[in-house]
C-alpha cells in the first residue's frame, strides 16, 4: 500500500554538518512516517479507498476476462465450420479484445499508483506540519524519518511518532465533526 520515499542521501549528510556543532546544542528526533501512514485515521481511510478502487477495478477485469473467455471458446466451438474470412475476422476480434484488456490493467494499474502517491504526499504534508510544530515545541534541532533515513539504533525516547499520530488523528477528527 503506501509507501514513504524520503530523500535518504541527505541524512547522513545532514548528520554529518551538525556533528560540527556542540553536541549539547543538537537534539534529534525520529518519526516514522509509514507507521503513521498505516496508524492514523487519514492513513486507514486511503488504504480503504484504495482497496475499494482497487476490488472495483478488479471486478471490471474479471467481467471482461470472462467475455474474452466465452469469445475463445466460442471460436474454439465453431472454427470448423466457419469460413476462412470468418475465422480471421473472429481472430482478430479475439486479439482486439485480448489487446484491449492488457492495456485496461496496464491504465487501472498507473491510475491505482497514482491515487496511492497522491494519497501518500497529501498525508506526508499535512504531517510536515506536525512534525515541526512539535520539533519546535520540544527543541528538537533535526527530525529523522525512521526507516528512509538508514536509521539502524536509536534510543527510545527520541522517537516521536506518538505525539504526531496522536495530534494528527487529533486534527483530522476535529475537521470531521
Amino acid at each position: 500500500m503506501i509507501r514513504v520515499r524520503q530523500l535518504s542521501v541527505y541524512v547522513p549528510l545532514v548528520l554529518m554538518v551538525l556533528t560540527g556543532v556542540a553536541s549539547a546544542d543538537v537534539k534529534v528526533a525520529i518519526v516514522d512516517l509509514q507507521r503513521i501512514l498505516s496508524e492514523s485515521i487519514r492513513g486507514k481511510e486511503a488504504k480503504d479507498l484504495l482497496e475499494k478502487e482497487a476490488e472495483r477495478k478488479k471486478e471490471i477485469i474479471e467481467t471482461k476476462k470472462e467475455e474474452l473467455q466465452k469469445l475463445i471458446e466460442e471460436f474454439e466451438k465453431q472454427q470448423l465450420v466457419l469460413s476462412e474470412k470468418a475465422r480471421a475476422d473472429k481472430q482478430r476480434l479475439i486479439d482486439e479484445k485480448s489487446s484491449a484488456l492488457r492495456e485496461m490493467i496496464i491504465q487501472y494499474q498507473q491510475e491505482l499508483q497514482k491515487k496511492d502517491q497522491e494519497l501518500t504526499r497529501s498525508i506526508i504534508n499535512e504531517v510536515s506540519g506536525i512534525v515541526e510544530e512539535i520539533a519546535k515545541r520540544y527543541g528538537f534541532t533535526l527530525v529523522v524519518e525512521k526507516n528512509e533515513g538508514g536509521i539502524l539504533y536509536f534510543k527510545n525516547g527520541l522517537d516521536i511518532t506518538d505525539k504526531v499520530l496522536k495530534e494528527y488523528d487529533k486534527r483530522v477528527k476535529k475537521r470531521s465533526r
